[in-house]
Parts: C-alpha cells; structure tokens; sequence
C-alpha cells in the first residue's frame, strides 16, 4: 500500500517501524563500515528517534541520515540533536515531510524570536 509522502514523493507505508530502528541500532553500535543510513519512507516515530539518538554518541563512522517521510516530530528531532553534538562525524542529517514545526529544522541563528 502506497501514501502520498510530501509534494512529489510517494511511500510504501510500514516497511520499517521503532522495533527495526532499535534493532538496527544494536548492530550498528559496533558499525565501521556504514558512513549513509537512508531510512527515509518508514513508519518511525519519535521512539525510533530515541534509539537513533542513543546509538549517535557511539558511532563514529556514520556521516549521513536521512530520516524524510517519517512520522518523527519535535521532540525527536531534539532528542536527535543534542545526540548529534556529542558526534561530529554526522553532518547531514534529512528531515523533510515529517510532523515537525519549521522552526525546529532551521539553524537557531535563523529563528525568529
């Protein structure tokens, strides 16, 4: 089954949920290999969110996350990125069609108020 996942993009819902994540997450505790992680079109929430935070301090090989078309609010794109201080080897991180206010995706130096 498909689901219009912002203006051009379309997903197969439900392929990867928090349970994946957090199992994903256990393996890659120990990751040198993987430096892109594309989990864009999933069904991850903000608990998926939590076990990817928890696995960013300990990994120093992955330099990407794509995390479009998620069901990931505020709370765990905040949670993601105070894990993402503590790791600077990740540089891009991607955020695009999910439930989160516009303000929490741009830099703070670029908010308003």
């Amino acid at each position: 089954e498909f689901e219009r996942c912002g203006e051009s993009q379309y997903r197969y819902r439900k392929r990867y949920n928090d349970s994946s994540v957090q199992l994903l997450c256990e393996a890659l505790r120990l990751n040198t290999v993987l430096v892109s992680l594309n989990l864009s079109s999933n069904n991850i929430t903000d608990v998926g969110a939590r076990h990817l935070a928890d696995l960013v301090p300990h990994n120093h090989t992955l330099t990407s996350l794509n995390l479009n078309c998620n069901s990931i609010t505020d709370q765990g794109f905040l949670r993601l990125a105070k894990a993402l201080h503590l790791n600077s080897s990740v540089s891009v991180v991607s955020s695009e069609s999910n439930p989160i206010h516009p303000n929490t995706r741009r830099p703070r130096s670029q908010r308003s108020g």
